[in-house]
């Protein structure tokens, strides 16, 4: 019986601007030809990119990318 674990990665980073800190993490998530990455920011913005490799043919790849502006506007 064989357990196969994801590949994962968090990486957060921060910068001083003024009297401000701007920070954001960013996670990435790797799975049998699939790949996900989630960033998020100091702004409450998450910006989300999903990435499938094909399986038919080496080479094409199919993205969804789409971002969460922040929670009071209620866009998407």
């Amino acid at each position: 019986m064989s357990c196969f674990r994801p590949a994962e990665t968090v990486t957060a980073s921060s910068t001083k601007k003024g009297d401000l800190i701007l920070g954001e993490i960013q996670s990435q998530i790797k799975n049998k030809g699939i790949t996900i990455d989630v960033k998020a920011n100091s702004a409450s913005n998450v910006i989300t990119t999903i990435t499938a490799d094909a399986y038919a043919a080496p080479g094409p790849k199919t993205i969804f990318r789409f971002a969460v502006p922040g929670q009071k506007s209620g866009k998407v």
